[in-house]
């Protein structure tokens, strides 16, 4: 067995998906920091898809000090962010891919 297809195997067996109303909840083989596994979701409208959070991590995130109000901190952020084609949707305080 080569190390990519060993990796790949340990990696996508600790995946769960589940079908939801919205689409699909994913449950990946990472804990979030606060120990539940993180937990993401695939939304599907009108032949569109695209992935987000369950709308707690910045909640998550601000109850462990992390504070997004300051300019500096804003500006990590939405470079992360833009780096990995993410938005931050400020309505819902969701994490979202593009469509």
């Amino acid at each position: 067995m080569n190390l990519a297809k060993s990796i790949c195997e340990s990696v996508c067996s600790g995946f769960s998906v589940k079908e939801v109303p919205m689409g699909f909840a994913i449950k990946s083989p990472f804990d979030w920091f606060l120990g539940d596994p993180l937990t993401f979701y695939a939304r599907f409208e009108k032949g569109r898809a695209r992935f987000e959070d369950s709308g707690t991590l910045v909640a998550d995130l601000e109850a462990m000090g992390v504070d997004f109000s300051s300019s500096s901190r804003r500006a990590i952020l939405d470079n992360l962010l833009a780096e990995h084609n993410v938005v931050f949707d400020e309505e819902d305080w969701m994490f979202v891919t593009h469509w």
